[in-house]
């Protein structure tokens, strides 16, 4: 502080002109002085976050812990926008990527839009949840099935996974139709004597129809009769 201006500051007395200069001076060192420390300080904080980071409890987390908290945080059938977030996850660092792949869990059930059926991928996808019972959820797009000859029910993509995708203990499938339904196992056909398929590996099937329940007159073609046998929860 100015010795010259020491009285400016114990008084309400107005400033000479050249006092005021003097004034805006010292506002512009101290301003500037200001902005040093600061930047200073910003530096000091980030090494000082940085360093915390190296201590951080969450190193030492079990990987079995940090396991249960990736389950809690993207749920058990895990739909596109809850795969992204498991594979953002395990971006975040080696320690990170083998804690989910150690939670088989995490990798054990699938919901997919009909778009999103790929047999490879969803091979890839189980091939991590070891022994772990599997569950698949599959959305099949609104279509008319006595005109639409590419769609999923008629195109063989599901049948190739009901007959030599991994096996399956849960499988829900949301159909446009009971017709879309029968068009499915239609495709799948009867079961080779001595060969396990993830059809008729099926324990648990939940199915859903988006037009009204419609049953053929001959008890013989019943949509009941299209279950598979192994199933004990329909």
């Amino acid at each position: 502080m100015s010795t010259e201006l020491a009285h400016l500051y114990s008084s309400n007395a107005v400033p000479k002109p050249i006092e005021g200069v003097s004034v805006e001076v010292e506002i512009e060192k101290l301003t500037a002085e200001i902005a040093q420390l600061r930047a200073r300080l910003g530096g000091l904080e980030a090494q000082v976050h940085r360093h915390r980071g190296v201590i951080s409890a969450i190193r030492r987390f079990p990987a079995e812990v940090l396991g249960n908290i990736f389950d809690f945080a993207v749920g058990f059938v895990l739909d596109e926008k809850q795969r992204k977030t498991l594979v953002h996850l395990q971006l975040v660092c080696r320690g990170w990527r083998d804690a989910a792949l150690l939670l088989h869990r995490l990798w054990s059930g699938l919901e997919l839009q009909d778009a999103e059926l790929s047999y490879s991928k969803i091979w890839q996808w189980f091939g991590r949840c070891g022994s772990i019972p599997r569950t698949l959820k599959i959305h099949i797009a609104e279509h008319d099935c006595r005109t639409d000859f590419d769609v999923l029910c008629r195109s063989g993509n599901i049948q190739r996974l009901m007959k030599e995708g991994p096996l399956l203990d849960h499988l829900f499938l949301d159909c446009s139709s009971t017709q879309c339904f029968r068009n499915i196992v239609g495709g799948i056909g009867p079961q080779n004597p001595g060969i396990l398929r993830p059809w008729n590996s099926i324990r648990s099937l939940t199915l859903s129809f988006r037009s009204h329940w419609h049953e053929p007159d001959a008890p013989a073609q019943s949509t009941f009769l299209s279950v598979p046998t192994s199933v004990t929860s329909f």
